[in-house]
């Protein structure tokens, strides 16, 4: 009989024989998160073996390794770090501190400031975190469609690195499941021309990296042509782009525009689909409620009597200036849920940050993170657990559980259960 004090012994179990991958192992700051939610960082390892070892002796409940490689990656910075700001490694949440160690008020594990600067980086891979929790409207999903919205949202990113950046072999990118929420996607940026001569110190590029691929701070207006008349008002007219966000941006256009000629039902289910979302702190990721039937009436007029005009370069202010805006909005919304990825803003950028190790468990979810084989498998996600079969046995064991376990196989009531080794993982996990 199984039961949620057995945890270690089967995370001991596994590490014995897994296969663990970190790329130059011997400038990677390695990181444990303990049963009791600590960061244990500055740790260091010459081999695979090693970590193998202490993994098994330790069985945390989850296991990093660092985008930084540094000459000394055990190096701890002094006690006396005065960085105010602390980046949570588990969840991501950001907020202010004044101890070397701290808890996040967001997922209570204990965090301390890692001063990279002291231990000589040299090197920092290029990365991108996709958290289903970021993308809008997964309060609305089930754990299974949350993941399929991430791997949408990961396959749009690797779009965008190979038809916007250039980065075009399948050996230049490696994407991994995170093992509960989403996926990471790390980028062989050698000798990429963008990074290959890039200072390390420069965050920058980074940042605006992000902000392009997640599109996070694109307006409408960066968009449109505004001329201006002397004698009459500014008017507005499409850009003849032929790449990039422009082009897609131009392509919701004209798909909303068709679509305003079909019956009132059809055009309200596409802007219902297409609502644009709060950005707020305490709404991001709600979608905003539809308009009256009567604004939706007047809209679906104005696109079926201007449309046409609007795609040949005409003044979109044909229509009514909110009408205008208000397909402008519908537009980019559209434009981003279809092609971009919605990416972690800090993840890329911080030089402290620490991913899992592709092979580990998560203590969350009781799956292992693992690589993804090929861009086809982002698009069914049953690979995934019929992978856990494998890496974590199918024999039947009976499990005992004190509270509902609510897991990617499914919803287990309390009680004792006869279920394959697996998905005792995930239940006992979820205790």
């Amino acid at each position: 009989m199984l039961r949620k004090e057995n945890l270690l012994t089967l995370f001991r179990e596994y590490y014995a024989t897994a296969n663990l991958e970190v790329e130059n192992i011997p400038r990677r700051e390695i990181a444990f998160l303990t049963w009791d939610k600590r960061m244990v960082r500055h740790q260091s390892h010459d081999s695979i073996e090693s970590l193998r070892e202490v993994a098994q002796k330790r069985a945390p409940m989850a296991l990093y390794a660092s985008l930084s490689q540094y000459l000394d990656p055990s190096h701890r910075a002094p006690k006396d770090v005065d960085r105010k700001s602390v980046d949570c490694q588990e969840c991501g949440h950001a907020y202010k501190s004044d101890s070397p160690k701290s808890l996040c008020p967001k997922c209570g594990v204990e965090n301390e400031k890692a001063n990279v600067n002291t231990k000589d980086r040299r090197a920092m891979d290029l990365a991108f975190d996709i958290d289903y929790g970021d993308i809008p409207g997964s309060a609305d999903r089930t754990p299974r469609e949350n993941l399929g919205a991430a791997a949408l949202s990961t396959i749009n990113l690797i779009k965008l690195l190979r038809e916007d950046f250039g980065f075009g072999g399948t050996d230049d990118i490696e994407v991994t499941f995170s093992g509960k929420k989403g996926f990471h996607v790390r980028v062989d940026s050698s000798e990429h021309p963008l990074f290959s001569h890039m200072d390390q110190k420069d965050e920058s590029v980074r940042r605006a990296f992000v902000q392009y691929v997640s599109g996070y701070d694109f307006s409408p207006m960066d968009f449109i042509l505004v001329k201006a008349h002397a004698q009459s008002a500014n008017t507005w007219h499409l850009k003849a782009f032929e790449s990039g966000w422009g082009k897609r941006f131009n392509e919701s256009i004209e798909y909303f525009l068709k679509v305003a000629h079909k019956d009132d039902g059809t055009f309200t289910d596409v802007l219902r689909m297409y609502m644009p979302w709060y950005t707020d702190k305490t709404r991001k990721g709600q979608k905003k409620n539809l308009p009256s039937h009567k604004v939706i009436e007047g809209f679906r007029h104005a696109c079926c009597e201007y449309g046409a005009r609007i795609m040949k370069g005409d003044d979109i202010r044909q229509m009514k200036d909110a009408e205008a805006k208000r397909l402008f909005s519908f537009a980019l919304a559209r434009t981003r849920l279809r092609y971009a990825s919605f990416v972690d803003r800090r993840v890329t950028a911080d030089k402290a940050r620490v991913l899992r190790v592709p092979g580990s468990l998560h203590g969350g979810s009781g799956l292992v993170c693992c690589k993804v084989p090929s861009l086809d498998h982002l698009k069914d996600m049953s690979w995934i657990l019929d992978l856990q079969k494998e890496l974590l046995g199918d024999e039947e064991v009976e499990v005992s559980i004190s509270k509902v376990a609510n897991t990617y196989y499914g919803v287990f009531e309390p009680g004792r259960h006869l279920v394959s080794k697996h998905i005792a993982y995930a239940m006992l996990c979820s205790q």
